[in-house]
């Protein structure tokens, strides 16, 4: 597949440099970057070298802004550079125009809702934005409606989340104490009424 190949291709390209230092807990490269970029660097060529072009393969960052950044300052420890909201927003537009960046995901700080709407406003044309979920901005219907009683949280289990998903008799969270409580008194009240 074309994930395998780009995966394959960036360890050889960071092996040559002597950049690569094993896997990572999650399966990635771990490798030894002087900066930033130069993840986006070699992320590029391995796609290259993979023998894909950039319309057929692009590049999703989950940036997960808040570990670096808070009240609208971002500190990259690698570069040893800060940046105040503007000039995180402008780093990232430079890098979305340089590279084939698709989507960003928690592009800024949790605690950074303008820089959020202005990093939505000046990339949402261009790329996928991802983090309104994250900061708790979603739409209030939405969430009601996720939020209701017996409303399924996954669907791993099969077509109606009985092992892992929803509420319902036949998942593990409708069978504790409390839930054969309720439907004992639902039996003892007798048929429902139309």
């Amino acid at each position: 597949s074309m994930c395998a190949d780009v995966y394959r291709a960036a360890g050889d390209h960071m092996q040559r440099r002597g950049s690569r230092f094993g896997v990572a807990d999650e399966g990635g490269w771990w490798p030894d970057f002087e900066s930033n970029e130069q993840a986006l660097q070699v992320l590029t060529a391995s796609i290259e070298e993979a023998g894909y072009r950039h319309g057929e393969v692009m590049i999703c960052l989950d940036i997960a802004a808040s570990e670096f950044g808070s009240a609208g300052v971002y500190r990259l420890e690698l570069g040893g550079h800060q940046y105040d909201t503007a000039g995180w927003i402008d780093q990232l537009a430079t890098w979305i125009g340089r590279y084939p960046i698709i989507s960003v995901e928690d592009p800024v700080a949790e605690d950074d809702a303008e820089g959020m709407r202005r990093f939505t406003a000046a990339m949402g044309g261009r790329v996928q934005v991802i983090g309104a979920g994250s900061r708790g901005v979603v739409m209030a219907g939405l969430l009601g409606r996720g939020a209701a009683p017996r409303a399924p949280r996954a669907r791993r289990g099969g077509p109606r989340g009985r092992r892992w998903g929803g509420r319902g008799r036949g998942s593990r969270w409708g069978r504790g104490r409390r839930a054969r409580r309720a439907r004992r008194r639902r039996s003892r009240r007798g048929p429902r009424r139309a």
